[in-house]
C-alpha cells in the first residue's frame, strides 16, 4: 500500500553554516529520491535552492536585522512558520549516508496524526533509554523525562514547552 505523505521536513540550521547545503542536499536527493514533499530550510537571510527539491528558506530574521534571535528563538520561528503539523527535524549536519524508507517514514507519520503519540525518533543514536515496549511492534517507549528525548525527530507541537526562549542554546 502506498501512503500519502503528510509531513513536511524542517532542517534547522544558520546562515554561518550555509557550506554544508549543498552537500546535504547532494546526498538527500541521492538518498531520498522519493521525497516530494516541502522542505522547510531554517535560514536568518539566505535563501538556498537545489534543482528537483521543494526547499523554502524560512529567513527567519529578516524583518528583524539588527536582533540577533538565539538558537531556541530561530527554532520557534522556524516551527511557527511550518503549516503542516507534523514536522521530520533534521539540521544541515545530518548527512545521510543510505537510503531512506520513504514508506516507513510515511508510515510514521500517519501514526503521528491519527494517535497520541508525540514523537517518534527515526534512529536510535537520540536516547539512552530507559525503553519499554508500546503498543507498536516496531516501535519502542522511552520515558518523558529521559535525556536527549528531542534529537532527530518527528513530532506535533507537544515538544514545544521545552523550547522556552535561550533554554535549547547549544554550548560552544
Amino acid at each position: 500500500m502506498r501512503l500519502k505523505q503528510n509531513f513536511a521536513i524542517l532542517i534547522n540550521t544558520t546562515d554561518s553554516f550555509e557550506d554544508c547545503w549543498l552537500p546535504f542536499f547532494t546526498l538527500f536527493k541521492k538518498f531520498w529520491p522519493d521525497y516530494k514533499g516541502k522542505i522547510y530550510l531554517n535560514t536568518e537571510t539566505k535563501v538556498f535552492s537545489f534543482e528537483g527539491l521543494n526547499i523554502i528558506s524560512i529567513q527567519n530574521n529578516i524583518k528583524t536585522p539588527a536582533y540577533k534571535p538565539s538558537w531556541s528563538e530561530c527554532l520557534l520561528r522556524a516551527i511557527d512558520f511550518v503549516k503542516e503539523e507534523c514536522i521530520l527535524y533534521m539540521q544541515e549536519d545530518y548527512f545521510m549516508h543510505d537510503f531512506v524508507k520513504n514508506e516507513l517514514v510515511n508510515k510514521y507519520a500517519v501514526l503521528l496524526n491519527t494517535t497520541d503519540i508525540d514523537c517518534i525518533h527515526l534512529t536510535d543514536q537520540a536516547t539512552s533509554g530507559p525503553l519499554h515496549p508500546s503498543n507498536y511492534s516496531d516501535l519502542l517507549e522511552t520515558d518523558r523525562n529521559a535525556a536527549y528525548r528531542i534529537s532527530t525527530q518527528a513530532g506535533d507541537t507537544t515538544y514545544l514547552n521545552p523550547l522556552l526562549p535561550g533554554s535549547l542554546d547549544p554550548l560552544i
